[in-house]
């Protein structure tokens, strides 16, 4: 099998998912976010024609608090900037070179994330 860069992105600010703290949309006037523990959240990513899922996970170094407005429903969601990759993969028959398929696929990987509160 033979793979083969095609393109490289830096998209940033994309919305991953919401956040795996907050399970359920809530009315809350704040969230507590602790430094000890680490949030993830997935979703995909559409790059050139491929869709690519896209894990991440988020510990901060700090706790903190993020103000949400307690009239409305909410929870928090992660976003994050990306480095994606767009391969060609081919497989070859290694007795006669023959190309037996083709197919392409992505690479995503976390540069920096970020959460905040989502409304509903």
């Amino acid at each position: 099998m033979e793979n083969t860069l095609i393109s490289t992105a830096y998209p940033n600010n994309v919305f991953i998912g919401y956040s795996s703290m907050i399970g359920t949309w809530q009315k809350a006037s704040s969230y507590t976010v602790s430094a000890s523990y680490t949030q993830t959240a997935s979703g995909s990513y559409n790059y050139d024609g491929i869709t690519i899922g896209v894990s991440v996970s988020n510990t901060s170094g700090a706790s903190y608090i993020l103000p949400a407005d307690s009239s409305r429903y909410s929870r928090l969601g992660i976003w994050a900037n990306l480095t994606v990759r767009k391969y060609k993969a081919t497989q070859i028959d290694n007795n006669t070179g023959q190309v037996l398929s083709t197919w392409y696929f992505g690479t995503a990987q976390q540069r920096n994330t970020y959460v905040n509160v989502i409304y509903q």
